[in-house]
């Protein structure tokens, strides 16, 4: 929620049959009781070859002066059209969007230095600016028509890190952790978490997490909290 009262929503997906997916926001001036006003954020017509492909997973934080920031996944952008390729929900770099007017118009996408997904932002208690988000290195080139198998011995999981500079570099990465002491894999991933401030100063990350045992999985949420420091002090 905006201090003008307005409350934007970002959302992505294609508007006809067969697009690309692009990314905006609807906007609402009713606390949530009726949405318009779509404002598109990111989008790249040609992005792969498959509908899926273009922008979608965003969050969107303030900054201060009538800024946002925004922070896309994105699948694909750039690659136009090509080349084809069978896969499940990879991991590619972020891009960044800066509004100077609350949202009603957005600086073009651009790429950031960090590969991931299910981005979710926020401001500290002191105003830190922190990325929470799934660290998979699923995805990092092309080769051959088909994106790179990862490393051996890549980090899976979640991490967070802060920017000093609205989002346009991420340092100091902290890895949030499972209660299980679960190592996470390729197949075995953790996502899409969420942030608030607690009133004693720390902050409480809610995300969930998978457990595979005997070729069954099994999903449930986990907390972490962390201290001051950006510390991870307890989970659950």
């Amino acid at each position: 929620q905006l201090p003008d009262g307005r409350v934007l929503m970002p959302i992505w997906g294609a508007q006809k049959l067969g697009e690309r997916w692009q990314m905006g926001t609807l906007e609402s001036k009713n606390e949530g009781k009726t949405w318009g006003s779509y404002r598109q954020i990111a989008y790249d017509p040609q992005a792969g070859c498959r509908p899926d492909n273009g922008f979608n997973e965003t969050d969107i934080a303030e900054l201060s002066d009538n800024t946002l920031l925004a922070i896309l996944r994105q699948q694909r952008v750039g690659t136009h059209a090509g080349p084809c390729d069978h896969y499940a929900e990879p991991s590619d770099y972020f891009y960044r969007a800066i509004s100077h007017d609350l949202g009603k118009s957005w600086s073009k996408p651009g790429r950031i230095d960090l590969i991931g997904t299910s981005p979710c932002l926020h401001l500290s208690p002191n105003g830190t600016l922190m990325l929470a988000y799934r660290d998979s290195p699923q995805v990092a080139t092309l080769e051959k028509g088909f994106y790179e198998r990862p490393p051996e011995g890549a980090h899976y999981g979640l991490a967070i890190r802060i920017s000093r500079d609205e989002g346009r570099t991420w340092i100091d990465q902290l890895d949030l952790h499972d209660p299980k002491g679960l190592k996470y894999s390729a197949q075995q991933q953790p996502g899409y978490p969420a942030m608030v401030n607690l009133t004693d100063g720390k902050i409480l990350v809610v995300f969930f997490s998978k457990q595979i045992q005997d070729g069954k999985s099994s999903v449930y949420l986990v907390e972490n909290v962390l201290a001051p420091t950006g510390a991870a002090n307890a989970s659950r």
